[in-house]
């Protein structure tokens, strides 16, 4: 277990000064786990990739620091493989029901979409219960319906909206995150302002289109002097298809990039947790976005040999510009939440190992 995690958890000192957050993984270390993950995953038919999870986050969460202190991810891969026998066994059974009967699709999507709300609360349940930091467990507490605004009815608003309610939407689902999360049975809580993710929509869609514009320029320039080519114009059509994607594609990973850097910002800055303390997230939106886009090519030009590198180097960016700001001395906070014992722990035990996504 020595290579999942950095140093045990050491209580931060008593001061109200900020604390910045600091991880201490290297690409190195990391490819050695990831390279054993993918080897086994695929000698066992995926059985593996439930162990591999839970070292992978092992990994990164113990050598993620808080004043000093790590923090520690409790999940065995026997128990997320047993959640994952679940959703396999269901998903075998919408697809058999499907090849037999067409006409209960409509009944099977209705039941996807009553479903799924309760599966993303028992996963995110299961994962805090499963995360502490300084002997202290976090959870997470929300309901049905939550889950429902949040992860179908937000979205699809956004959808028909053409993107004029994403901001809205996008600001529901981090909410639901955040204030469903607790540290102990200290509560987290954001209430982020809208007009700053109109904005970074605003922006986004300015560097979309501008980044179009001038690859797609550069390519049907390009397309029309290779058409001008004697014999060549069937080739210049049929490229255009592929260039055009390869145009568009990053192009839309790079302005979502800049958005999401935008929303972490806004909803971190206005993220509290119980007794006053407070977060600042300074991530530069063009960096971020930079830092996404690059990882994509260069993990795509190494046929995904680069991953763990582009990985730790995401979450290292990350965590360099995540501070936590305490009110006061952590000691008592620290105290308070150790003697509330593994109350909220035992209390979402009826389904271990249930996991969205797989």
């Amino acid at each position: 277990m020595k290579d999942f995690a950095g140093p045990g958890p050491v209580p931060p000192a008593p001061s109200g000064a900020p604390l910045p957050v600091v991880f201490t993984g290297t690409a190195r270390a990391y490819f050695r786990i990831w390279l054993v993950n993918l080897l086994l995953s695929l000698a066992t038919i995926g059985i593996w990739s439930a162990w591999a999870k839970v070292r992978r986050r092992r990994y990164f969460l113990g050598n993620t620091q808080v004043g000093g202190a790590t923090f520690e991810y409790l999940a065995t891969g026997l128990t997320l493989l047993k959640g994952r026998l679940i959703v396999v066994a269901a998903l075998a059974l919408y697809a058999g029901l499907q090849a037999i009967e067409p006409r209960v699709s409509w009944l099977l999507g209705l039941g996807y979409v009553v479903v799924l709300p309760w599966l993303i609360v028992r996963s995110l349940a299961f994962n805090a219960r499963n995360t502490q930091w300084c002997a202290v467990r976090f959870g997470f507490r929300a309901r049905w319906w939550d889950g429902f605004v949040a992860a179908i009815a937000m979205p699809f608003l956004a959808l028909i909206s053409l993107g004029l309610l994403l901001p809205v939407s996008t600001r529901r689902t981090a909410t639901f995150w955040v204030n469903g999360h607790r540290l102990g049975a200290a509560a987290f809580s954001s209430a982020p302002p809208l007009a700053p993710l109109y904005r970074a929509l605003g922006l986004a869609l300015a560097v979309f289109m501008g980044m179009t514009a001038l690859a797609g320029g550069a390519v049907w320039g390009g397309a029309l002097a290779l058409a001008l080519a004697p014999g060549e114009t069937g080739l210049a059509l049929n490229t255009l298809p592929l260039v055009g994607l390869l145009v568009i594609f990053p192009a839309f990973l790079f302005a979502g990039a800049l958005y999401r850097a935008r929303l972490r910002n806004t909803v971190l800055g206005a993220m509290t947790l119980e007794g006053g303390h407070r977060f600042r997230s300074t991530l530069s939106a063009p960096r971020f976005a930079w830092i996404v886009l690059s990882n994509m090519v260069v993990t795509v030009l190494s046929l995904g040999l680069a991953h763990p590198w582009a990985a730790i180097r995401l979450w290292r960016y990350q965590c360099a510009c995540l501070t936590v700001i305490p009110a006061g001395p952590l000691d008592a906070f620290i105290e308070a939440r150790q003697a509330e014992g593994n109350v909220i722990a035992s209390e979402f035990s009826d389904l271990e190992g249930f996991e969205v996504g797989l």
